[in-house]
């Protein structure tokens, strides 16, 4: 379910952020999503974001500063409010609507986290980050290092089906690639993550679950 984001007859939203100055695209609709007037759509858009606005929460907790992440669920909002006549009547695919504006503002978001910390290095002189160092009882650290090595695509890949239960469609979806192409990185994936962590199985549900419950 890879969806085109050069589909005829779909606008482009764009969101500005206030800190960086940077803007972020929008998702294209859902197959399916069709344009209403915002009215009358309301109260459905309301549930949608009160059910999902903790699922959001973990998901950029997991991807960004842990700080930051609940402005980042208030800017996904505020381009479903803007896109409101976008988003699929469905609640399965709404849901899936909200995590490809997540995942976009997401990628917004690291890029500026880069442009920051390549100014801080250059203005401080900086040659080395300080190293990341994890709690001792921090069980799921393994795992959340053993995925950072991988592809960013299919580390996110992972993380999306893993930590956020979606299926390798589903995620496909967000991810806007073919499902078959989502199987074969999946697959790779979880044979690097085999060949990282050491052992002969990938990582059981259990501590898929501490990587992502630690984060």
């Amino acid at each position: 379910m890879a969806f085109d984001s050069r589909g005829p007859g779909i606008e482009t939203h764009r969101v500005r952020r206030g800190h960086g100055g940077s803007d972020v695209r929008g998702p294209v609709p859902l197959p399916g999503s069709r344009v209403v007037k915002a009215p009358a759509d309301a109260a459905r858009v309301t549930r949608l974001l009160t059910e999902q606005a903790p699922d959001l929460l973990r998901y950029f907790q997991r991807r960004l500063n842990y700080d930051d992440a609940a402005d980042a669920v208030a800017e996904v909002m505020a381009i479903a409010w803007r896109r409101i006549g976008h988003i699929p009547e469905v609640p399965e695919a709404a849901r899936m609507w909200l995590f490809v504006a997540a995942r976009n503002v997401s990628a917004n978001w690291v890029r500026t986290y880069t442009r920051e910390r390549e100014l801080t290095a250059k203005l401080a002189a900086a040659t080395l980050a300080a190293p990341r160092v994890g709690s001792s009882a921090d069980s799921g650290s393994d795992v959340r290092d053993a995925i950072e090595r991988l592809d960013p695509q299919d580390a996110e890949l992972v993380r999306l089906i893993h930590w956020d239960g979606f299926s390798i469609i589903e995620a496909a979806g967000i991810m806007q690639i073919n499902p078959s192409t989502a199987r074969g990185r999946y697959q790779r994936a979880k044979s690097l993550l085999r060949g990282i962590l050491g052992g002969v199985h990938e990582p059981g549900e259990a501590r898929w679950q501490e990587a992502a419950s630690t984060r």
